[in-house]
C-alpha cells in the first residue's frame, strides 16, 4: 500500500537540455543544478497581501459611508474593515523592499561563493 503523503518536488534537478537558465548550486556534487526562479515566486505573498488589504480597506470605506448615510449596517463593521485592510495593505507594501534586499544579498553571496570556488579550482589544478 503506497503512502498518501507525497513528497514535494525538490528544487534541485539534474542537468538537462530543456532548461536554458541553470545555476550551479554549491554542493559536494558538481552535477546538481538549480533553476533560476521567477519574480512571482518571491513576490506572490506580498502582492496577495496588498490586493486583499486594498479590497478589505475599500469595503470598510463603503461600509462606513453606508453607516453615515443611515443605512442599516452594524456600526463597528466599517472601522474594523478599515483597520484590518490597512494593516494588510501596509504589511504587503513594507514586505516588498525587504524581499528585494534579501534577493540582492543572496545574489551577492552566490557570486562570492562562485568566485571562491573558481579560485580554489584554479589553484588546485
Amino acid at each position: 500500500m503506497s503512502s498518501v503523503i507525497k513528497p514535494l518536488p525538490n528544487e534541485v534537478v539534474t542537468p538537462a537540455a530543456d532548461f536554458p537558465v541553470l545555476m550551479r548550486r554549491m554542493t559536494s556534487e558538481p552535477s546538481i543544478v538549480v533553476r533560476d526562479r521567477s519574480p512571482w515566486f518571491y513576490y506572490n505573498k506580498p502582492i496577495t497581501f496588498i490586493v486583499m488589504g486594498g479590497l478589505v480597506f475599500f469595503g470598510g470605506i463603503i461600509l462606513t459611508a453606508l453607516y453615515f448615510k443611515h443605512v442599516d449596517v452594524p456600526y463597528a463593521l466599517g472601522p474594523v474593515c478599515l483597520s484590518i485592510g490597512l494593516m494588510f495593505l501596509i504589511t504587503g507594501i513594507v514586505w516588498i523592499p525587504i524581499i528585494k534586499q534579501t534577493i540582492r544579498y543572496n545574489g551577492l553571496l552566490r557570486k562570492k561563493h562562485l568566485r571562491k570556488s573558481r579560485a580554489a579550482c584554479s589553484s588546485s589544478v
